[in-house]
């Protein structure tokens, strides 16, 4: 079970800076400068929170908080992980698509040999193309 640290921290900090936004902008206009400071600070309180925990994480031999937070939402891996697991595979997927292409060839050549055939006449065989291609 994996939790995010100092979530507590991180969140309190955010409550306390839009609190005290609030509160001193009750009476006045809120300009977008007003708005960008607060998160200016609240941003500045996060990076230090992470920042301290960091510290501690690598004098304790426990793992950072980027990590943990990407176990967390399920996109953690590491930054050299050959993610291409297709393999061998790829070459069945050529000899598949190869066998693909040459029976719509010969089902093709079919339909245009038996053109005159009353069940390819009844199928119309402009549509029997376009299933075959």
């Amino acid at each position: 079970d994996i939790r995010f640290p100092e979530a507590t921290k991180i969140m309190s900090s955010l409550d306390a800076g839009i609190f005290n936004h609030l509160n001193t902008t009750k009476e006045i206009t809120v300009t977008d400068i007003m708005r960008r400071e607060v998160v200016k600070d609240v941003t500045a309180e996060w990076t230090k929170t992470i920042s301290d925990y960091d510290i501690r994480a690598t004098t304790e031999k426990t793992e950072q908080i980027l990590p943990q937070y990407q176990k967390l939402r399920g996109v953690y891996g590491t930054l050299n992980e050959d993610k291409n697991l297709i393999g061998d595979v790829r070459w069945v997927g050529y000899a598949l698509g190869f066998v693909v292409i040459i029976m719509a060839l010969i089902f093709g050549g079919w339909v245009a040999i038996n053109r005159q055939h009353r069940v390819v006449k009844i199928s119309q065989p402009f549509f029997l193309y376009i299933i075959c291609f």
